[in-house]
């Protein structure tokens, strides 16, 4: 039987890689180029926050605390507080904006692979799977498995086992140590067949509500020279649609202990 690499080329319908163009700042209103950045399971702002209790003044910091003589802090300190309530209030905004943003670009993304699947010449599904085709299923977005890493350059060549039983040899760009909740974990990197990088991975969810071969998750070049690593747009590999595909397998540094619930589910 003669197989087909499996490696993704795309990740949409209309060509688009997993590298995207961002904008200069730590935390934007994301658009169809400029997904929001992510930091474990918070969006950088782009100011830094104040410490906890501390409160802005509208007087100049020079006069903040100091009182002219014979008269009281007490409407100096109601003013800070109201600032400082209005600061809290506007950052609260700030990210729901984002984060409904994010989901906004997450949704659009999801869609844009869905019509991939349906009708695509490219699509891994087979003409039948086409016909019935509903859609891609998926766990709940969750903000706590996106993150931002750095990227240690280690090119290499690798031997990995393919889905089809083979080995083959796959160049590896380094590993990234990925800070989830149960603690950070350095996972291996390999390039794509565009230049797009991607981890393959196992967890504990493989074999019951994903794919037993494992997933794919893009590592995507930031402007400030780091990475991000959204597990929300991890994928399965062809292979999980057709078996003529030929898959590389996540390698033994790369199977997580743990469930991680985002991404696709299992096909059907």
């Amino acid at each position: 039987m003669s197989t087909r690499s499996g490696l993704p080329r795309s990740w949409t319908s209309s060509g688009r890689r997993w590298t995207r163009r961002r904008s200069g700042s730590s935390c934007v209103r994301p658009s169809r180029s400029s997904p929001t950045r992510w930091s474990s399971s918070r969006c950088i702002p782009a100011s830094t926050p104040l410490p906890t209790g501390q409160s802005v003044s509208p007087e100049s910091s020079t006069t903040r605390g100091a009182a002219s003589p014979g008269t009281s802090n007490t409407g100096t300190s109601r003013a800070a507080e109201t600032a400082g309530l209005r600061v809290g209030s506007f950052r609260a905004w700030v990210r729901s904006v984002t984060d409904a943003a994010y989901l906004e670009d997450l949704d659009r993304w999801r869609a844009e692979r869905d019509q991939f699947f349906a009708g695509h010449y490219a699509s891994p599904l087979t003409e039948e799977d086409q016909e019935g085709f509903r859609g891609l299923r998926h766990f709940a977005p969750n903000e706590a498995l996106a993150f931002t890493v750095t990227l240690i350059v280690e090119e290499t060549d690798v031997a990995i086992e393919a889905s089809t039983g083979s080995v083959s040899t796959y160049r590896a760009a380094g590993h990234v140590a990925v800070p989830f909740e149960q603690g950070s974990v350095t996972l291996q990197v390999l390039h794509g067949e565009e230049g797009e990088l991607f981890i393959p991975f196992r967890d504990a969810t493989s074999g019951s509500h994903t794919y037993g071969g494992g997933r794919y998750v893009p590592v995507t070049p930031t402007e400030t020279g780091e990475y991000t690593v959204d597990f929300n747009r991890a994928i399965n590999p062809y292979c999980a649609y057709d078996p003529d595909f030929s898959c590389p397998l996540p390698p033994a540094t790369n199977w997580l202990p743990f469930p991680i619930e985002a991404g696709e589910f299992d096909f059907p």
